[in-house]
């Protein structure tokens, strides 16, 4: 079994077939002070209270290396790009 956190320790290898995930987390202002709420440890927060975002993308240990199951099907930088004119924008407005 291979654990699902971060660790140092040695769990073993991946083998084709097995699948694995990368949860990336974003908290604006770059902001990476978090805690857990209550007794849940899949529930965090941004101690500052930021705006945060989680995601995660599927791999699949394939006999020639892997393969992403998941995503992106979302331009990212395209999207973060329009936002940030768009609040550029409602300054003009004033």
């Amino acid at each position: 079994q291979v654990e699902h956190v971060r660790s140092t320790k040695d769990v073993g290898l991946m083998r084709p077939g097995m699948t694995f995930t990368i949860e990336p987390v974003l908290i604006e202002q770059k902001n990476a002070d978090w805690e857990m709420l209550g007794d849940d440890p899949w529930i965090v927060r941004a101690r500052s209270a930021a705006w945060s975002a989680q995601f995660e993308h599927t791999i699949l240990i394939t006999d020639t290396g892997h393969q992403v199951l998941t995503g992106p099907s979302v331009d990212y930088k395209a999207l973060a790009k329009e936002s940030l004119q768009a609040v550029a924008n409602s300054g003009d407005e004033g």
